[in-house]
């Protein structure tokens, strides 16, 4: 890489870092910092063994909705090893910020496994998009209500506007591969979308292969969900868990947007905004975001010692 490469790097992590921690210490100035500590202080811990369940339950997901996309890429991956690398890939993405992301970590070892360069790096980036795409579904079905709910015109135009786009970029994904675009397939760049729209169709014509994704995708989303609905009742919360489908639905959507670390910021951002538009006090909402993120945190730990132990072969 060059060394303009590695600057532009650097500095998108500055960035990161600095809106991360912007993001924060803005709502610090606004909340009441003694009800977040009487709130976290004051957490029934046992609670704390439906999360684990939870996110083991979602974690188990997404290894097998990567099985699935492997599988309509003609790519075999036993599913404790697409296990094992998903965890690799959170503790990256968690607890490491660094320009060495989580997706990019199981690209290289599933070349190590023996899978080509190309279904390696389109499994990772269908396994992401896919999911993505049902969460700009469930997005588009929670806009009324929230619209309904939250007596904020901009961040609900904000919304609208990520949807729409999002919906853009799913139907450029699965037209991009066309006649016009052939002649343009030996730029390395264009070749590797084109490969992907490909892949994505392959996809989405695979009936078993793509009702695992869909299936598989709705329930790793329903347990974010449901992790944070079990921390707000650990907290002493009584919030419904439909309160909860429409507030985090959106929430992942933003934290999506690769622009601070680990989501760190933006989703506490978030959360306070939609949960206080339901009636949910800020400090709680607050709260509930914090402690979702220590449990992403602490659930990845597992996957430092999968990648410690692992094999570091060469690509």
């Amino acid at each position: 890489m060059s060394d303009k490469g590695v600057l532009v790097k650097r500095a998108s992590l500055v960035v990161k870092i600095l809106l991360s921690v912007s993001l924060i210490y803005f709502l610090f100035t606004q909340i009441d910092l003694i009800a977040i500590r009487d709130k976290i202080v004051g957490i029934e811990i046992s609670w704390i063994a439906l999360v684990a369940l939870i996110y083991l339950t979602q974690v188990i997901c997404a290894a097998l909705r990567w099985h699935y996309v492997l599988r309509s890429l003609n790519q075999n991956l036993p599913l404790p090893a697409a296990l094992r690398l998903i965890m690799v890939g959170q503790f990256f993405n968690q607890c490491l910020p660094s320009n060495i992301g989580g997706d990019a970590m199981r690209m290289y070892y599933l070349r190590g496994a023996g899978i080509a360069t190309n279904p390696a790096i389109s499994s990772v980036l269908l396994d992401r998009i896919m999911g993505l795409i049902v969460l700009i579904a469930l997005s588009t079905a929670s806009l009324p209500f929230l619209a309904n709910r939250i007596d904020d015109p901009l961040a609900i135009a904000g919304l609208a506007a990520l949807v729409g786009a999002g919906w853009i970029a799913v139907l450029a994904l699965f037209v991009l591969d066309n006649p016009l675009t052939h002649r343009f397939r030996t730029h390395k760049f264009l070749g590797l979308l084109i490969g992907l729209s490909q892949n994505a169709r392959a996809l989405v014509t695979h009936r078993s292969a793509a009702a695992g994704v869909l299936s598989t995708s709705i329930l790793i989303h329903l347990c974010s969900i449901g992790i944070a609905w079990t921390i707000d009742k650990a907290l002493g919360g009584d919030a419904s868990f439909m309160i909860y489908l429409i507030a985090m639905v959106p929430t992942l959507l933003v934290v999506s947007i690769p622009v601070s670390i680990a989501g760190w910021g933006v989703r506490e951002q978030a959360l306070v905004i939609i949960l206080g538009g339901m009636g949910i006090a800020s400090a709680h909402a607050f709260s509930v975001s914090i402690l979702f993120g220590t449990v992403l945190i602490l659930g990845s730990i597992p996957g430092a010692i999968f990648w410690l132990k692992s094999d570091r072969r060469a690509s």
